[in-house]
C-alpha cells in the first residue's frame, strides 16, 4: 500500500515501513508499509527499475547508511523505517542549483558589462572616470537584478529552537541539559563528553517524606555505549558499579538495540513460564505488551514487565524488577498475534506538572483548577514547610492535625457534578464473573503416562481509597490442591482489599471471605460485603466511601510532604478543587 498524498509516514511496528523519492526529477514522496522479507536491493528495484539511476540513491535504515555494495545482504527488520532518496549530484545540496544559475549569471554580467556602457551615448573611453562610473552603474543594477531573481539561499535555521542557535553543539563542556521540543535527535559518532537533551518535561514524586526527581533524557539514535554517568562533576556509580547516592538514585536505559518481537500461542506453554522465542534482551529490561485480539493470561495490555532469566531463545518475565519470587506462569497463550515493546519503567507515561504554590488557607474554602485534557489520574501534592507541631509552654511537642478535602469533577458539564460529595460517594453493587480454568493435563513419571490435574488461582477485590471503583487482582497460578494461603496477589498501597477468594477447575469459586477493615473511608459495616454469584462469580455489594477528606498528624517542625492519588473514572480533562477544613488557627 502506499500513498503520495501525505506528508508524513504511519509507522506500523509490524511492518517494514518505506519512505521513498525514487527519481531525482520528481518531488514527490512515497510512503509503503510492507511486510518482512525483502533485501535492500529489491527494495530499490521495486521504487527504482531503471539501475542506470542508482549511482544516485542513497538508502538509510532508521539514522544508519546502507553502503550500495551491501544492498542485497541487508533484510530490514519489522518496525524500521528504509529511506531510499535520489539525490542529485553537485550543486551544494539544497538550492545549490538555484545558487550555480545565479553563479553563471553573474559571470555572464561581468562579460557583457563593458559592451552595454559602450551602448551608453556620451560615455568616454576605458579608464576614463564616466566609462568606470558607468561601469559600476551597470554592475550594481546588474547584480541587484540578479539578487532579486535568483537570491541567495539561505540556511534554514528557522526549524531549530533560540537555544539550539545559540548553542548547536549537546557536547561543549559547560553544555547543560535543555528541553528541545520538536528539535533535532543527537547523532553521536566517536567518543564524546555528553550533556543530552530531556526527551520529556521532569517531575517530581511525593513518597512519605522524600522526594524524588524523574527526568527522561535522549543520548540520540542507537545503540550506543553508555559510561562514565555525571551529575555535575559527581560520579553516579563508584569503580564497582555501587551508587554514590545509596537507594535513591535508580536509572534505566533503552539502547535503541532492543528489537521490537511478535509471537503466537505456540511460544508459551500453558502451566510453564518462559516465552520461547529467539531475542536480545536481557535482565530488568521493561516491557509493554499488546495484541491482535487476546494476550496470554495473566498478562495486560501496556502493563510494564520485567525481563528475568534472559538468553537467546527465550526469557521469562517478573512483575518487579529483579524478583524471581514473582514470575509470570500462563495459564494460556492467548490469540492472536502479540507484540512485545521495550520500554522505559521509571518514566512510564505522559506527565504534566503545574506547581501552583498556594497557601491554602480555610477562609478561602474552595481553591479551583482544571488539568489537562486526556487526563488519566490527578495526584495532588501536600506540603507543610515548616512541619505539623504544637509546643506547649514546658517546650514539649505535641501532635498537631489538619484535615484537607478533595473534589473532582468531568470538565464542562453543568452544574459540574463532583464525584466526591460532602455527603459521600455512592458506589453501585458491582459482580465479578472469573472463568473457571480448564484441567491441564501433564506428565507423570511415576505412572509413565499423562494425568489430569486441577488447577487455579487465588483473588483479592481491592476498592480505591479514593475513588471507590472496585478492582480484582490475580494470583499466580498453581497445580493440584489450590491453597489459599499461598501465591496470593498483591493490592497497591492506594486500594484497600475487602475481599479475597480462590477457583478450581472443579470447584469454581470458593473460601470466599470478607477482609473489609471497619475504618475510613467505609462509612458502614455492612457496605462491600462479598458473596457467591452463582459458581463462578463474586457479588460486592453497594456501600458509600466517606468524602475524601484526608487528616495529617505529625509533631515534627520540619518540612512534611504527602501525595493524595487518584485515577480518574475515563480519560478526559477535569476540574480539581481542594479545601483546608481545618481551621486556620489550628
Amino acid at each position: 500500500m502506499s500513498d503520495i498524498n501525505k506528508e508524513i509516514l504511519e509507522r506500523i511496528e509490524d511492518k517494514v515501513n518505506i519512505v521513498s523519492v525514487p527519481s531525482i526529477f520528481s518531488l514527490h514522496k512515497v510512503f509503503k508499509n510492507i511486510d518482512y522479507g525483502k533485501t535492500i536491493l529489491e527494495l530499490v528495484k521495486d521504487e527504482q527499475p531503471n539501475e542506470d539511476m542508482w549511482e544516485n540513491i542513497n538508502v538509510y535504515i532508521n539514522d544508519t547508511y546502507i553502503e550500495q555494495n551491501k544492498w542485497y545482504l541487508v533484510r530490514p527488520k519489522i518496525g524500521t523505517i528504509v529511506r531510499i532518496f535520489a539525490t542529485p549530484t553537485g550543486g551544494g545540496g539544497e538550492g545549490g542549483s538555484k545558487d550555480v544559475i545565479r553563479l553563471v549569471a553573474i559571470i555572464a554580467l561581468i562579460v557583457v558589462a563593458p559592451y552595454l556602457v559602450g551602448l551608453i551615448p556620451g560615455i568616454g573611453a576605458v579608464g576614463t572616470a564616466s566609462y568606470t562610473l558607468a561601469y559600476m552603474t551597470v554592475v550594481l543594477a546588474g547584480s541587484a537584478l540578479i539578487n532579486k531573481l535568483i537570491p541567495i539561499t539561505k540556511p534554514k535555521l528557522d526549524i531549530l529552537t533560540p537555544d539550539d542557535i545559540e548553542s548547536p553543539s549537546q557536547f561543549l563542556q559547560g553544555a547543560r541539559n535543555r528541553l528541545n521540543p520538536f528539535g533535532v535527535v543527537p547523532r553521536v559518532f566517536g567518543k564524546h563528553r555528553m550533556s543530552p537533551p530531556f526527551a520529556a518535561l521532569p517531575y517530581t514524586e511525593v513518597r512519605g517524606d522524600d522526594q524524588y526527581l524523574r527526568l527522561l533524557f535522549l543520548w540520540g539514535t542507537g545503540p550506543l555505549i553508555l559510561s562514565d554517568f555525571k551529575i555535575g562533576e559527581t560520579d553516579l556509580f563508584d569503580s564497582s558499579g555501587n551508587s554514590n547516592f545509596g537507594e535513591d538514585l535508580e536509572i534505566e536505559h533503552l539502547n535503541g538495540g532492543e528489537e521490537v518481537i511478535s509471537f503466537t500461542s505456540s511460544a508459551i506453554t500453558p502451566t510453564q513460564r518462559p516465552i520461547t522465542i529467539a531475542n536480545n534482551y536481557k535482565d530488568d529490561m521493561a516491557i509493554r505488551f499488546r495484541t491482535t485480539n487476546t494476550l496470554p493470561d495473566p498478562l495486560v495490555v501496556d502493563q510494564i514487565y520485567y525481563i528475568i532469566n534472559a538468553i537467546s531463545t527465550q526469557f521469562e518475565l517478573t512483575k518487579i524488577k529483579g524478583s524471581s519470587t514473582d514470575r509470570i506462569t500462563f495459564i494460556d497463550g492467548g490469540t492472536g498475534t502479540h507484540t512485545g515493546y521495550p520500554t522505559i519503567a521509571l518514566y512510564p507515561q505522559d506527565i504534566f506538572e503545574k506547581s501552583l504554590s498556594i497557601n491554602l488557607l480555610q477562609v478561602d474554602n474552595w481553591v479551583n483548577r482544571t488539568s489537562q485534557p486526556n487526563t488519566t489520574e490527578i495526584s495532588v501534592d501536600i506540603t507543610f514547610p515548616s512541619g505539623l507541631v504544637v509546643v506547649n509552654d514546658a517546650g514539649n511537642r505535641l501532635d498537631r492535625s489538619v484535615m484537607i478535602q478533595i473534589q473532582y469533577a468531568k470538565s464542562g458539564t453543568s452544574p459540574l457534578i463532583w464525584e466526591i460529595g460532602d455527603s459521600g460517594h455512592s458506589v453501585p453493587q458491582t459482580d465479578f464473573q472469573i472463568v473457571r480454568p480448564n484441567r491441564h493435563i501433564i506428565w507423570h513419571p511415576d505412572s509413565d503416562s499423562f494425568i489430569s490435574v486441577n488447577v487455579g488461582r487465588n483473588y483479592k477485590i481491592g476498592i480505591h481509597r479514593n475513588t471507590g471503583r472496585l478492582k480484582l487482582f490475580i494470583g499466580e497460578f498453581q497445580g493440584s490442591t489450590v491453597r489459599t494461603n499461598i501465591k496470593i496477589p498483591s493490592i497497591p498501597a492506594d486500594y484497600v482489599p475487602i475481599a479475597k477468594f480462590a477457583t478450581g477447575s472443579e470447584s469454581g469459586v470458593f473460601a470466599i471471605t470478607g477482609i473489609r477493615p471497619s475504618i475510613n473511608p467505609f462509612s458502614d459495616p455492612s457496605d462491600f460485603l462479598a458473596s457467591a454469584l452463582g459458581s463462578d462469580g463474586v457479588r460486592i455489594s453497594s456501600g458509600v466511601i466517606n468524602k475524601l477528606e484526608i487528616i495529617y498528624t505529625d509533631r515534627r517542625g520540619i518540612a512534611i510532604r504527602r501525595t493524595i492519588r487518584f485515577p480518574l473514572p475515563e480519560i478526559g480533562q477535569y476540574d480539581v478543587r481542594i479545601r483546608r477544613i481545618t481551621a486556620d488557627t489550628d
